[in-house]
């Protein structure tokens, strides 16, 4: 389960006030419950608080609303969190919140069933601010991703298998996503940086990413995690999660600012095959992220 956002209240009496921590998080059913208690219950319940305030130095009333809400993706039936969590690791140290913009069903159309739901997660803040300027026309969805990542921005791609299968499996989903990239840059010399130290570098990086993966299985509806963000030394890093708990970590080259060329790293490359066309991982992942950043977050 995902933390609580605090939000603080303040409830004062004539001089003092009570200090309270509550996890508040009643629903309907109860609060229609809680109307119809007795006068004389709800009596014996104000004379008590008002004698508790007055035997209680001051300090603030807390009340707390849950982080844990979910949205259901409607093809697989599958709750996705639409908070993700990412403390302890070794990516977002500035402990920002991720905040879900889109999810999909990846589907493997010559056989026509669903593999996994995957969801776009950008640090909340960020994500605010720019959603207003998009709202007004088309989003390049990996110019987007992409301006996020490289304004040191945390984004996160969640992969939530819809039946249970192995990290293996899934370990060579994400490699031939990489290498179906790696291939698309070559062949535009002009936009991409694919040099023989670059092409040394992600090697490095695929052998790295394959060794986190364990040899066990993943259970349908657990959640595997890739967090990207650039980081001081003007690195991209890889946080591979799983429920929460990091498997390790990848770490790009240092990429030079004053190049023309963009230099292909494994991690924003990893997190871009999500919403770009090569490969086509997933059309109704892209449109719902579209719609999240243009009209509704989820």
């Amino acid at each position: 389960m995902l933390p609580w956002r605090p939000v603080v209240r303040q409830a004062y009496s004539s001089s003092t006030a009570i200090a309270l921590r509550v996890p508040v998080r009643m629903s309907h059913t109860r609060a229609y419950a809680a109307r119809r208690v007795s006068w004389p219950l709800w009596l014996g319940i104000a004379g008590a608080s008002v004698a508790a305030a007055m035997a209680v130095p001051a300090l603030p009333l807390y009340l707390e609303a849950p982080m844990d809400r979910t949205v259901k993706e409607p093809k697989s039936s599958m709750d996705v969190p639409v908070y993700m969590q990412t403390a302890g690791t070794n990516v977002n140290h500035t402990s920002s919140i991720l905040r879900l913009v889109g999810f999909g069903v990846r589907t493997v159309t010559f056989l026509g069933f669903h593999v996994y739901v995957a969801g776009l997660y950008v640090a909340e803040d960020a994500l605010e601010a720019s959603r207003k300027p998009l709202a007004s026309g088309d989003v390049d969805l990996e110019k987007q991703l992409q301006d996020w990542l490289e304004a040191g921005v945390p984004c996160a791609i969640r992969i939530m298998p819809v039946r249970s299968t192995d990290f293996a499996h899934l370990r060579d989903g994400l490699v031939r996503a990489i290498n179906v990239r790696a291939k698309h840059a070559r062949a535009l010399p002009d936009t991409y940086d694919m040099s023989d130290e670059v092409e040394k570098s992600l090697s490095r990086n695929v052998h790295d990413l394959k060794s986190l993966f364990p040899r066990t299985k993943v259970h349908r509806g657990h959640a595997l995690d890739l967090v990207v963000q650039k980081t001081q030394a003007h690195t991209y890093g890889l946080s591979l999660q799983y429920n929460g708990t990091e498997l390790g970590f990848v770490e790009s080259e240092r990429v030079s600012e004053r190049v023309s060329r963009r230099p292909f790293t494994l991690p924003v490359s990893l997190l871009l095959a999500y919403v770009g066309m090569h490969p086509d991982i997933s059309e109704a992942l892209r449109t719902s992220i579209r719609h999240g950043l243009t009209h509704e977050l989820p």
